[in-house]
């Protein structure tokens, strides 16, 4: 498939797993950085070093070279966070595809999640899981 990713377009296809485990293991990485929390110092540091993996992102996924094509050598914030925010939203649906191919709805079989709803869930069963401790601790 042809994405436009900035100023460029690519083909890239999350049909091949090779591309589809470099394509999540980016997603995670950058997923983990929102986790945290910087002080009001270390905010331009905090935004370089995600603008950083964002490109490093481009680069694994698409190909080598696809940042500085699409982006050139100063880095905009704005477009490179809206470049990618589109690249997530517009593979979406070949990710939707593949999941139609490689797990048929039954109503017994347990289905394939996208990123944001294995996110949700990995939160959910964590708030469980603090819930479990705190009455466990309480109860001794």
């Amino acid at each position: 498939m042809s994405y436009q990713i900035g100023k460029a377009e690519f083909n890239f296809s999350l049909e091949y797993l090779d591309s589809m485990e470099d394509y999540y293991a980016g997603i995670n990485e950058i997923s983990a950085m929102k986790d945290f929390d910087p002080g009001v110092d270390d905010a331009v540091e905090y935004i370089r070093n995600c603008c950083e993996h964002i490109t490093q992102f481009f680069d694994n996924v698409v190909g080598e070279g696809t940042s500085k094509a699409a982006f050139g050598e100063r880095v905009n914030v704005k477009e490179l966070y809206a470049a990618y925010h589109k690249f997530l939203s517009d593979t979406q649906a070949e990710q939707d595809e593949i999941i139609k191919v490689v797990n048929p709805v039954k109503a017994d079989a347990p289905q394939l999640m996208n990123h944001e709803q294995r996110r949700a869930t990995a939160k959910a069963q964590q708030k469980e899981r603090k819930k479990a401790a705190i009455v466990t601790s309480d109860l001794q």
